[in-house]
């Protein structure tokens, strides 16, 4: 019987590869293969969380800057902001380089040297400083500077205007003080009252006053809840626009 000439290694044979060493040299590259893959795995994930905190981190600054130089969260509480606004609305302010104007809904913080209140009011601008304030309960009307304020625009239903009177006039206030008319406006405050002008605690009652404004939070541009959007811009006649 024929002896079978093929080796069996690489004795006798330097020509020809040891298989047993190719399989060990291929068996350590597929190992440094697969560490490979997991420290590139690694790294990708590493990169894609510090990418998501990156992101998170600007997210939470942005909204702190907005809300801390440009708008609020404020609730309406109580009646006096009726039928404009009513109690348990949620509303967003703006308050970067604001500057308030006659007509402007803004929202007052009220600290604890004002005794009877301990939260925010929601009221609307009436007077700015240097304004003498006027009212004759007689006829309901508002006076600045000599001149009768008028309401220019109605309801989005066109029935009423902002102003609202339970029984059809202007009341006296039932405060137990209240400022002397005519009144003139300290500059650097505004005069502020609400919509709802017979149950409304404002400037009319010396316990608040004019109401300086660094106290302004910011001026009401949004409703959250219950109907959300815009607050609808129903300005005053202003006395300080141009004659024409």
């Amino acid at each position: 019987m024929e002896q079978d000439n093929i080796p069996r290694s690489n004795e006798g044979n330097e020509n020809l590869p040891d298989l047993r060493d190719a399989e060990s040299v291929l068996s350590d590259d597929e190992e440094a293969t697969d560490e490979s893959i997991y420290k590139k795995d690694d790294h990708k994930f590493l990169q894609n969380l510090t990418d998501y905190l990156e992101i998170l981190v600007f997210s939470v600054i942005a909204i702190i800057l907005l809300f801390t130089f440009i708008g609020r969260i404020a609730r309406v509480s109580g009646e006096s902001m009726n039928q404009t606004l009513n109690a348990n609305d949620v509303l967003v302010t703006e308050s970067f380089l604001y500057t308030p104007k006659i007509g402007d809904v803004v929202i007052v913080s009220m600290t604890s040297d004002y005794e009877i209140l301990n939260e925010p009011l929601v009221k609307r601008v009436i007077a700015i400083g240097g304004d003498t304030v006027d009212i004759d309960y007689n006829t309901g009307t508002v006076f600045i500077n000599g001149e009768a304020l008028t309401v220019q625009d109605k309801f989005s239903d066109g029935t009423d205007s902002y102003v609202y009177l339970d029984s059809g006039v202007m009341k006296r206030p039932v405060f137990s003080s209240t400022v002397t008319f005519p009144y003139e406006v300290p500059e650097g405050f505004v005069f502020v009252m609400g919509d709802n002008r017979n149950n409304s605690l404002d400037s009319r009652s010396v316990r608040i006053g004019a109401v300086d404004t660094r106290r302004i939070i910011g001026k009401v541009v949004f409703r959250i809840t219950p109907d959300t959007g815009p607050i609808d811009d129903y300005k005053e006649q202003d006395p300080h626009r141009e004659k024409s």
